[in-house]
């Protein structure tokens, strides 16, 4: 089994600021503007090698990191509503086997 070589602290540092700024700008793209141009297994990649990255230099953790928070922002219009049953997450599943484990 191969593994990716560890990168030095600055090209994490790079690939971290990289990475938030590219996440950030599909948050806005998606959640605000409602015209996303990347699917959401793709944007899963995207937070997958972030905090991947963090997780390997902890020092570059932040608390404003979008691995830290939930992403989006209530767009203009829509109402608030309590669930009866509560919501859930499935984690970003990636497989049929995925879905099982969580049901």
């Amino acid at each position: 089994m191969s593994s990716k070589p560890e990168i030095s602290y600055s090209e994490a540092k790079k690939t971290v600021e990289k990475l938030r700024n590219e996440i950030q700008r599909h948050d806005r793209l998606y959640y605000i503007e409602n015209q996303p141009e990347i699917s959401d297994s793709q944007y899963d990649e995207l937070m997958r090698e972030l905090r991947n990255t963090e997780d390997a230099h902890p020092k570059l953790i932040t608390p404003d990191s979008p691995t830290r928070r939930v992403s989006g922002t209530i767009a203009e219009g829509f109402k608030s509503v309590e669930h009866i049953v509560p919501m859930i997450s499935i984690d970003n599943i990636q497989t049929e086997e995925d879905a099982h484990d969580f049901d």
